[in-house]
């Protein structure tokens, strides 16, 4: 199957905003495991909720599914 990129809407529904902050924080804890005690959440729905309205969230999908995310920030003019 084909793997398909792009850029999420402000319109995305809250159930998947919140699908993209458990993979976020899935991926995260799998790959730092045993650096911290305890749980470190590294996002959170408000904050993933506003870098999807700021239009900074893509995702990749395969089948319809989401399987990736990342965000993309315009740091200035040329960055």
């Amino acid at each position: 199957m084909a793997v398909e990129i792009g850029f999420l809407g402000p319109d995305v529904e809250d159930d998947v905003v919140g699908g993209l902050v458990g993979l976020v924080n899935r991926v995260y804890a799998a790959s730092e495991e045993g650096l911290w005690r305890g749980r470190v959440d590294r996002t959170g729905l408000d904050e993933m909720a506003g870098l999807v309205r700021a239009g900074e969230i893509a995702v990749a999908r395969v089948g319809g599914r989401i399987v990736g995310v990342v965000r993309v920030q315009r740091l200035d003019g040329e960055t």
